[in-house]
């Protein structure tokens, strides 16, 4: 998974990429995804996945920001609380149909 970063840093290209195209080697290049390495990539994925959870209904806990619950009713009627736990880039969804959840 990926996201937009909030602010743009400039690199210049990594020997991994120099071979994608001779032209650009050693040419400076803009990020515009946080990727795996960078000082924000942590932030960065941390407030997509927050604002993202948020928007499909889920609140972070007040005991740990990254323990995220909603209210659910099973199919038999039962009301229960569905919940994402979250661990860097680890994340646990304890639901009925948590492929439900994830789809969102």
């Amino acid at each position: 998974m990926h996201t937009s970063m909030h602010r743009q840093e400039k690199k210049f290209t990594p020997p991994q990429l120099q071979n994608f195209r001779a032209e650009f080697e050693g040419r400076p290049v803009l990020i515009v995804r946080a990727l795996y390495g960078l000082k924000s990539s942590g932030a960065a994925w941390r407030a997509h996945l927050a604002n993202t959870l948020f928007t499909i209904g889920f609140r972070s806990s007040l005991a740990d920001a990254d323990v995220w619950y909603r209210p659910a009713t099973k199919s038999n009627g039962f009301k229960y609380y569905e919940y994402i736990l979250a661990y860097v880039d680890d994340i646990l969804v304890l639901s009925e149909k948590p492929e439900l959840v994830m789809k969102n």
